[in-house]
């Protein structure tokens, strides 16, 4: 076969919604940068060095209701992204870039978003489906061991389960220690500082209420 969509990819310096013209893509995020400017979220992925994605408000929204708004943990989450025809800009439809899936979320997530002025609409973003990645190496299971055990909070700790996460590695017996060490650690922090700790497991709620965004219960 021979494949057109690379030719139809736009000169810019960001993904634009034609780039999606073929379908929706899913990419692998590997870095998040935060600047200054009407575009301040920059989304590096695999396959596109220098040409990061730039989500919009809603779409920022939505990722810090999804993962949180610590956004250094975004490195190594994948989501699928699509070209929307019905996006709005001054009233006319332009078409724009929207998420349909993201990696990390256990079950869809709703919410009542801005869509254009003075008016909501619902939005659902469904969990990505990944495959497992190559099994846990005890070598490298003692390492993951070791940095829980160097974590004097459980920020850090939470920043170590993410990591893991990133990797998805397949279920193995090594796979199951880690987990059973890190609800350990979990414990361990908590008895030293008294503090609440988040699930003893990978999985790490999102901070509820963000900005412009009403949870749509159910």
């Amino acid at each position: 076969m021979l494949d057109m969509t690379k030719t139809i990819v736009a000169k810019s310096d960001q993904r634009n919604s034609e780039d999606f013209l073929a379908g929706p893509e899913t990419i692998k995020i590997t870095g998040v940068k935060i600047v200054s400017g009407d575009q301040p979220c920059h989304i590096e992925h695999e396959g596109y060095p220098g040409k990061p994605y730039k989500p919009c408000l809603t779409v920022r929204r939505l990722l810090v209701l999804a993962w949180g708004k610590d956004a250094s943990l975004y490195v190594g989450r994948s989501m699928t992204l699509y070209s929307d025809p019905t996006v709005k800009w001054a009233g006319a439809e332009v078409s724009g870039i929207r998420v349909s899936h993201l990696s990390h979320i256990d079950k869809p997530i709703r919410a009542m978003l801005t869509v254009t002025r003075g008016k909501k609409a619902p939005v659902t973003i469904q969990p990505l489906q990944l495959t497992s990645g190559p099994p846990l190496s005890k070598e490298d299971a003692d390492l993951w061991k070791a940095q829980m055990d160097r974590a004097t909070s459980m920020k850090e700790l939470s920043e170590t389960a993410a990591q893991i996460k990133g990797n998805n590695y397949a279920d193995s017996a090594e796979k199951t220690a880690v987990l059973q060490h890190y609800q350990s650690a979990v414990a361990a922090i908590r008895a030293k500082s008294e503090q609440p700790a988040d699930p003893a497991n990978l999985d790490y709620p999102p901070d509820e209420g963000a900005e412009g965004v009403e949870v749509v219960q159910g």
